[in-house]
């Protein structure tokens, strides 16, 4: 045999020798079945050791139960030093603890009070609540022994809003004389003022940045550099609240909320549900729309003081109530739904009034004193303001630019009465509504303006087209 193959068969598998002895085995007259060789697994294997999970011990949890006396994890939580084994089983007993005590609640069942669990002498007392051990009382067999009244389950309130629907918008605090983030979305890091939707570039304001942060009904507060550390993670679980940033250079409170109001309008989520679009929010979204304007329309509503709602329209109530639709026509949508609610619905229709001669305003204004805390909405046709005017202008000459001027003038002496009889109905008590499409150019006029900044009017933006009001 040569030495290769001598070599190779020193290492030769005990199966494959054996294989190489059964046709040598025939040859000699045997049966040619190889001896059983006993294998290592043939009795089976044993059985596996099962691992039981320990609980994590994560920041959020030390701060709600306190850290666990003679622990080295809980006291270095967030450099990921290894918690003992009696730290482990205390949260893990508080946590079934609180889980079980949730879900009785959340059923309408007063739950027995526990024992909080043993720990060392030094430990800080657990505060015994309406808790239940899991060793001393199963969770299913305790709420199928305590039977709910009927119809218990469902006797809930509304379900809360979605926070993922809500949108995070810019405030200024006039008390920190800072600006302010305002988070509703839940999130894990600290917010970075990067990006278009900031009402400030990062070289106006300082280093300091300040979050006040809610989690689990525990509100906390840090302070530090964002630009050394602009995303940083300061929480396991999502929370909530509020991010502030100092300007470097002092800064007016018209100023500041002004900035705000125009990030809020650039950021694409302005939609939030708890942001207050008010005068601010339209001078803010005229100044996107017409930036040519920007300064005037800036300049108009900087020397008018805002006038309080009358103490008339608390007094009002929820009775029943009459609306005066201003210029409309003698069908109005307005008018029907009113007419369904069983609310008086008064159309001055441009048909039949002329709301550009001040004798007949006068005479309304008159009428409206007769009814104290009606309603007033305002329909003026916008025709002469479109937006298509403009190609008008260019197509159809000096002739229909002469006539677009005349129907303009009696546009605004129109909108001068109406807002003539606003002051009157908001004077009563009443509520004042005023409506163009947005792309509209009459929102530029000065008077407009100057009554919703006086007035610090609500501003809506619907879509006509998704609820088929076209």
């Amino acid at each position: 045999m040569p030495k290769a193959a001598e070599g190779l068969s020193k290492f030769m598998h005990p199966l494959l020798s054996h294989c190489s002895m059964l046709p040598r085995a025939k040859l000699e007259g045997g049966s040619g079945e190889l001896p059983k060789i006993a294998l290592p697994f043939e009795e089976g294997a044993p059985d596996p050791i099962v691992r039981k999970r320990r609980t994590h011990v994560t920041l959020d949890r030390a701060i709600r139960f306190e850290k666990t006396p003679g622990c080295c994890g809980c006291e270095k939580v967030a450099e990921g030093v290894p918690h003992t084994d009696a730290c482990h089983e205390r949260f893990g007993t508080l946590l079934e603890n609180e889980k079980l005590a949730r879900a009785a609640k959340e059923h309408g069942i007063s739950a027995p009070e526990t024992p909080a669990p043993k720990t060392t002498s030094a430990a800080p007392k657990t505060p015994a609540g309406p808790m239940l051990i899991q060793e001393a009382l199963d969770a299913k067999a305790f709420f199928q022994c305590c039977h709910a009244a009927p119809g218990k389950f469902d006797a809930k309130g509304p379900e809360p809003k979605d926070p993922q629907k809500l949108g995070d918008f810019w405030e200024y605090d006039d008390s920190k004389a800072a600006w302010k983030m305002v988070h509703l979305r839940p999130r894990k890091r600290l917010y970075a003022p990067v990006g278009k939707d900031c009402p400030f570039e990062a070289k106006d304001v300082t280093s300091e940045r300040l979050t006040e942060w809610k989690c689990h009904g525990v509100t906390s507060v840090h302070r530090d550099n964002w630009q050394a550390h602009p995303h940083q993670r300061i929480s396991s679980k999502s929370w909530a609240g509020c991010t502030w940033f100092f300007p470097s250079k002092p800064i007016g409170p018209k100023q500041g909320t002004m900035n705000a109001c125009q990030a809020n309008v650039s950021k694409a989520n302005h939609h939030s549900q708890r942001f207050e679009k008010r005068s601010d929010f339209f001078i803010a979204s005229m100044s996107r729309d017409y930036p040519k304007s920007s300064t005037e329309l800036r300049s108009i509503a900087a020397g008018i003081s805002l006038v309080k709602p009358p103490k008339a329209r608390k007094i009002r109530g929820d009775k029943g109530h009459t609306m005066f639709e201003f210029c409309c026509c003698e069908d109005s949508m307005l008018g029907k739904v009113n007419q369904e609610r069983d609310m008086d619905h008064l159309r001055i229709t441009k048909e039949g009034n002329n709301m550009a001669d001040d004798r007949e305003v006068d005479s309304l204004i008159q009428l409206l004193s007769n009814f104290p805390g009606c309603d007033l909405w305002a329909s003026i046709p916008c025709d002469p303001w479109s937006a298509w005017q403009q190609v008008n202008k260019s197509r159809l000459g000096k002739s229909f630019v002469r006539r677009l001027e005349t129907s303009r003038r009696k546009s605004r002496k129109i909108l001068k009465n109406f807002i003539r009889c606003a002051e009157k109905v908001l004077e009563n008590g009443g509520h004042v509504a005023f409506e163009w499409p947005r792309g509209c150019a009459g929102w530029n006029l000065p008077e407009l303006v100057q009554f919703l900044v006086k007035r610090n009017l609500y501003v809506a933006e619907p879509d006509g087209c998704i609820r088929t009001c076209r």
